[in-house]
């Protein structure tokens, strides 16, 4: 919940914005209510049981459970803080009184959207669409949500308020595209991290920069971060640098053991472009390295950079390409909603690894 720029909560609620109830099952014979018994107890407490809840209908069948809550204490102690989150609290009461409002906007989010009493599904529904076709669409702000300040026209005709920044809005742009804010913006899949430094190897400019690999400790095969935006409509290029190592250097030049670094642009227009693929041969090739011979066991590094033993992922040697300057013509792409990736793959093993750090992504 603390990685997303847009979290919705679509639950119950209890004590009028006091707590959230959450989809989970409080069953006291489940090893996880051990885990939560301390959580539970206090003057305080961060989580309670809400008793005999209505999780799902079919027909005349009504299923009711006990179930976990979350008091604001739990969000206010939760590592980290929103990455500028816009929250849309939809569920009863969530704005009836200020302690989940307040804990939310502490925490860093920005906006928080809420109801002033108990809200009947079919207006939580209109809402939810209100606000994604402003935001998401049409690309409006949080204050410009038509449905802010209407009423459900059911009983208690629960009114729909919105809390903090009206001013936020869906990037038009890349966000944080140095990484100088950690991972706001990007999400990841398998190893995609935000890092200062690996060994001795800074980034191109600034204090961060991206890293995507196929394994050092985070995954056994693949790595990405990726992050959509609209391309501005006076771009030209996408520019970035990028700086490839990996340990199946110089020993699988010429094998099947072929990781592979590739740039992606998607969109519903284009469909998905490569827009950079780079293989252990193809980056070998370019930088005039060959693997080993009888000749020469040690191989020939070309202008490849040696970087071991300051870097060592788990295996052999590490070679790096050093940073590298590329520049994308996205002319076609203006005003248009895409996704960038970097994608990070292991081909052939989940042995010797490959990492590749990213830096400096922007629009000329």
């Amino acid at each position: 919940m603390m990685s997303y720029g847009m979290v919705v909560l679509s639950t119950h609620g209890s004590g009028g914005g006091k707590a959230v109830l959450t989809g989970e099952i409080a069953d006291t014979l489940l090893p996880e209510y051990q885990t939560y018994k301390a959580l539970l107890k206090g003057d305080e407490p961060k989580m309670g049981i809400s008793k005999n809840i209505t999780i799902s209908k079919q027909g005349a069948v009504i299923d009711k459970k006990d179930v976990y809550k979350l008091y604001a204490s739990y969000i206010s102690s939760l590592t980290g803080t929103f990455p500028q989150s816009v929250i849309l609290a939809n569920f009863c009461g969530s704005d009836q009184t200020p302690p989940l409002k307040d804990a939310f906007i502490a925490k860093g989010a920005k906006t928080y959207y809420g109801y002033t009493e108990s809200v009947n599904g079919g207006f939580c529904v209109a809402v939810s669409k209100d606000v994604f076709l402003t935001l998401a669409s049409k690309k409006k702000t949080t204050a410009e949500v038509s449905k802010i300040n209407a009423s459900d026209p059911q009983g208690p005709n629960a009114t729909f308020k919105i809390e903090g920044s009206g001013t936020m809005r869906y990037p038009s742009e890349i966000v944080n595209g140095n990484f100088e804010k950690g991972m706001l913006g990007w999400t990841k899949s398998g190893d995609g991290r935000v890092i200062s430094q690996l060994g001795s190897e800074d980034t191109g400019e600034g204090l961060y920069m991206g890293i995507i690999s196929t394994g050092l400790g985070y995954t056994t095969a693949t790595g990405s971060i990726f992050q959509s935006f609209t391309v501005p409509n006076n771009a030209n290029t996408l520019e970035l640098k990028w700086n490839f190592l990996s340990e199946e250097f110089l020993e699988y030049i010429g094998s099947s053991y072929q990781d592979k670094f590739s740039i992606v642009l998607q969109s519903e227009y284009f469909g998905e472009e490569i827009l950079l693929s780079r293989t252990i041969d193809g980056i070998a090739a370019s930088f005039g390295a060959k693997a080993p011979t009888d000749d020469k066991p040690e191989g020939e590094p070309g202008n490849l950079i040696a970087v071991s033993p300051d870097i060592i992922f788990d295996q052999g040697n590490v070679y790096m390409t050093g940073w590298q300057s590329e520049s994308f013509d996205i002319k076609s792409y203006r005003g248009r909603c895409v996704t960038l990736i970097f994608r990070s793959t292991d081909v052939g093993d989940s042995i010797y690894d490959t990492a590749i750090l990213i830096d400096d992504v922007k629009f000329k």
